[in-house]
């Protein structure tokens, strides 16, 4: 290990301590704030504690930065049609019949979409 790096390993876990000490009531305070929200929501904030450690040769310089953010997320979802998958009844086409070797059976526009709420139910669970 180079002597930079060996010098960080030792000096910057206590800088970092500093950091958080030094900056504890506004921490703590946030911490706090997404423990409240956490009681009453299906996807509560997360507190994130970051640590940068740069490296400045021009100034012979180690800079540590503590940096803290509540994060919040919103979420929707909606389903796309796979563009590899024909439709059941493709448009215009009022019925369609499958055909096996013993069987056959026709399906309707109203059966095909009976079947697809079926099968998205099915996936679904």
């Amino acid at each position: 290990m180079s002597p930079i790096l060996q010098k960080i390993t030792i000096e910057s876990p206590l800088h970092l301590q500093r950091l958080i000490e030094s900056n504890a009531t506004d921490i703590d305070a946030d911490f706090s704030t997404i423990v409240e929200l956490a009681k009453d929501d299906d996807k509560p904030p997360k507190l994130t504690l970051s640590l940068a450690i740069t490296i400045n040769p021009d100034e012979h310089a180690v800079s540590n930065k503590l940096s803290w953010s509540v994060k919040r997320q919103a979420e929707s979802c909606f389903k796309i049609d796979d563009p590899n998958q024909p439709e059941l009844v493709p448009s215009g086409v009022s019925s369609v019949t499958i055909s096996t070797v013993e069987t056959s059976v026709t399906i309707d526009a109203e059966g095909a979409k009976r079947m697809k709420r079926n099968i998205d139910k099915m996936r679904n669970k």
